[in-house]
């Protein structure tokens, strides 16, 4: 291990420590709008409920009766 001025060391421990709070509040302040925003009611006349409502409807299978074979146009005999 190369030796290192006592100077340096305390800069690289300050700016670790530095990082190291920087990030916690960065998660902090995320932690909180996501409970902001969950805490939220659903405000009408937005998209987010209309989207919702046609995912269910996109994963809801059709039964066999309401699918239609095509009408046989002209030229074609079944």
């Amino acid at each position: 291990m190369i030796p290192m001025h006592p100077h340096l060391i305390s800069q690289l421990i300050a700016d670790r420590q530095a990082d190291l709070m920087a990030s916690a509040q960065q998660q902090r302040l995320a932690r909180q709008a996501r409970a902001a925003r969950r805490a939220r009611p659903a405000q009408r006349g937005h998209g987010a409920p209309m989207l919702a409502a046609l995912g269910r409807l996109a994963c809801r299978r059709s039964s066999p009766r309401t699918i239609q074979t095509p009408a046989a146009g002209p030229g074609i005999r079944q």
